[in-house]
């Protein structure tokens, strides 16, 4: 009889990660996470004021990005892209629940979309059991952090610049379509080296819904996205907007880190 501490797990590491993968996970699916794990940035932490005054384009609307306030990040690892259909598919071997009845655009370089959070944790469960590392969503503060290029910040309103069009796929610049989405990394990536962290999917950050950052999150199943989508103006694409997130949808995505 084979006991579980006797199976010798193989072990590679990659871009510093040591993964220890699971037995009988396929050529093909390892092949996907190593370059999944290739593309995690490492990220040096910091302090940096969070949030905004409220006010953009001379109007008062954005109640829920005060108050303006200091944040300290310890290093981490967020991932240079949204996570794919293609990473979706390797780990999961099939379609989210949420997207059968839906309307969804598929590609496998698309970012994965019209998911519950609690898919979300799924995924990211069964990524670990896969890889033996430690997945998660990123922390709210270390997203905005991440958005506003970390220690090399110029302070950009956008992600990477003050032209949404060079780093953002938004309203103005997508041919609109009803559930249409593009391939992640074809805009320009910010001051760390990270692509579309304004526009193309809002993504889902770990922590629930706070009104403002004074108050307590409200609980339940409402939680918090980030970073605007195909569908928005740019006011909602700033490295500052936050949106509430309730239910799956096609504008809502993830991103990785550890």
């Amino acid at each position: 009889m084979v006991r579980a501490n006797d199976i010798q797990l193989e072990t590679e590491t990659i871009n510093g990660l040591e993964i220890h993968w699971q037995p009988e996970t396929t050529d093909t699916v390892k092949t996907i996470l190593r370059e999944l794990v290739s593309n995690m940035v490492k990220i040096e932490g910091g302090e940096f004021t969070m949030g905004s005054d409220g006010v953009y384009d001379g109007l008062e609307l954005y109640g829920d990005e005060t108050p303006m306030h200091t944040e300290k990040v310890k290093d981490f690892y967020l991932s240079k892209y949204e996570l794919s259909q293609l990473e979706w598919w390797a780990v999961m071997g099939e379609d989210p629940e949420s997207w059968k009845n839906a309307d969804v655009y598929k590609g496998p370089n698309k970012p994965i979309h019209t998911i519950s959070f609690e898919e979300g944790l799924d995924f990211i469960d069964k990524l670990n059991s896969i890889t033996g590392l430690s997945f998660r969503l990123p922390y709210e503060a270390e997203w905005e952090y991440a958005a506003k290029g970390g220690k090399y910040s110029h302070g950009y309103t956008f992600a990477g610049s003050d032209n949404l069009d060079e780093v953002g796929w938004y309203k103005v610049n997508t041919a609109y379509v009803e559930f249409e989405g593009q391939d992640r990394g074809l805009k320009s990536p910010n001051e760390l080296g990270l692509y579309d962290m304004s526009g193309n999917v809002q993504e889902r950050v770990s922590e629930g819904w706070r009104n403002h950052y004074d108050s307590e999150p409200l609980g339940g199943s409402f939680h918090t996205s980030r970073g605007g989508d195909w569908h928005n103006g740019e006011e909602h694409c700033r490295v500052t907007a936050r949106s509430m997130s309730i239910w799956p949808c096609n504008v809502e995505g993830m991103r990785l880190a550890l």
